[in-house]
């Protein structure tokens, strides 16, 4: 029995198997005895099936079933024995054996690549410095003013960029003029100031009163011709396939238009708002100003992280195993299933969706060797006391210590899933007292964002645009 191993990249290596059909024939014999014990065939007596018939009936599955058998046990054994750091699932990628022939197999597998973390002295990451004023939390206690509002309907005005309105679309054909029967959408309400309604929309909307009838191009977004809810929002959250736009002309008719009556903020209406919860104007405010700090608090990590990561990934060029970046799309399937209820969608092209993510697949990879060498290198761990300070005082369940204790004990995924978070946040402070990192406000931020769209674009910088999140 003869294994070489063969290295294909970097971190890519093949084992290959050779064994004589002297070498497997004491195998696959002492298998087939094991099938003929247990053969129970018609016109025979249990036990008693002549050899000749076994190996017909079942040879060629024994005999794959035993080289398996002994590539695993010898591809284990040899990894054990060896000095190579496999990861990632191994993948049987030829079997040739017949019986009472020579076996050659192959077996692909993966290695951590060899991460040497560069200096990052002079290395400069953006942060975010927000400070929430006291304009921020006025204009928030408005959006709760606004979502508690009446809706006041109006007869005689026109509606306004902030109203709400009721409509019926109806597509019309281009070329006569008339209505396509089967294309209409009715009683279809939204307001003016929702940040997802298409600008033509909008547009044609403002200034239109109760009973007036308006025609607006409206760009579809999809290959069905049926008029759909995306007629008027526009596409957010992840991104999906390009499909072509098409301009459709559309009748719109306003059947309703009605106005917020913000409420007067006082101590009563904030009472009642909240059940009690919070008694006065004053106490809101804190409130709101304390969940404004704690998100930009939140969003400001999340930016210089991202920043972080960014710096790092362009900074080292890390081989990634196959097997690795295949791990990480198959759990990206796994958390559409879990989005979808369990089930992948019907329309769903796996094959599609991995060629789309395997980039993001194969940079992930090379985070988490990035990420798992600053550990490494810096001795970094958590300890039972950090998971419970975390899990009773700093996590967002804040469990009592007799729960926390509980959960730690017969949770172990939970537990190393926190471990895992908490290690991510020291390296993330190890880097960043390596780093160079430069505090900007949001507006210097939005402003350089622009100018380097403008760039992109071969244009003059215009107005600054928000910077993503």
């Amino acid at each position: 029995m003869d294994v070489e191993i063969n290295e294909v990249t970097p971190v890519e290596y093949e084992w290959v198997l050779r064994a004589g059909a002297d070498e497997m024939e004491p195998r696959v014999n002492e298998a087939l005895k094991m099938q003929q014990k247990q053969a129970d065939l018609e016109g025979f007596r249990k036990g008693k099936v002549p050899m000749s018939l076994i190996k017909k009936r079942f040879g060629k599955a024994i005999g794959h079933a035993v080289a398996e058998q002994l590539v695993q046990e010898r591809f284990e054994q040899d990894l054990e024995d060896g000095d190579f750091d496999a990861i990632g699932q191994a993948t049987l990628t030829q079997l040739d054996y017949e019986l009472d022939e020579d076996l050659r197999a192959v077996v692909t597998f993966g290695v951590r690549p060899n991460v040497k973390l560069k200096d990052l002295s002079g290395q400069q990451v953006e942060a975010l410095d927000y400070e929430v004023t006291d304009e921020d939390v006025d204009e928030e206690i408005d959006n709760f003013r606004r979502e508690h509002a009446d809706l006041r309907p109006l007869e005689d005005e026109p509606a306004s960029e902030t109203d709400y309105v009721t409509v019926d679309l109806q597509r019309i054909d281009r070329t006569s003029g008339t209505p396509i029967l089967g294309e209409k959408e009715e009683d279809v309400s939204f307001f003016l100031d929702d940040d997802q309604l298409k600008d033509e929309l909008r547009e044609a909307l403002v200034g239109q009163q109760a009973g007036g009838t308006v025609r607006a191009e409206l760009a579809v977004e999809s290959d069905d011709e049926d008029v759909q809810e995306e007629t008027m929002i526009e596409t957010s959250g992840q991104s999906q396939p390009a499909q072509q736009n098409a301009q459709h002309l559309y009748e719109v008719n306003v059947k309703d238009v009605k106005r917020r009556d913000l409420p007067e903020l006082s101590d009563a209406f904030v009472g009642e708002v909240t059940d009690d919860e919070v008694a006065s104007v004053e106490e809101l405010r804190r409130e709101v100003r304390n969940r404004m700090e704690q998100m930009a608090e939140r969003q400001a990590r999340e930016f210089l992280h991202g920043n972080i990561a960014e710096r790092l990934l362009d900074l080292h060029s890390v081989p990634v195993p196959d097997s690795v970046v295949e791990a990480n799309l198959d759990a990206f399937i796994e958390d559409v299933e879990e989005r979808n209820d369990g089930e992948l969608p019907d329309d769903f092209d796996e094959a599609a969706f991995r060629r789309s993510n395997r980039d993001y697949a194969e940079q992930q990879g090379r985070w988490m060797f990035i990420r798992d060498q600053v550990i490494e290198d810096e001795g970094l761990d958590v300890n039972d006391d950090e998971l419970r300070d975390h899990l009773t005082q700093r996590g967002p369940m804040q469990l009592p210590p007799d729960q926390a204790q509980q959960m730690m004990h017969s949770n172990p995924e939970l537990k190393e899933q926190v471990k895992q978070q908490l290690l991510s946040e020291k390296v993330f402070d190890v880097l960043k007292e390596r780093l160079d990192v430069v505090e900007k406000d949001m507006e210097t931020l939005q402003q350089e964002r622009e100018a380097q769209m403008q760039q992109d674009r071969g244009a003059t910088p215009t107005a600054a645009g928000p910077v993503p999140s």
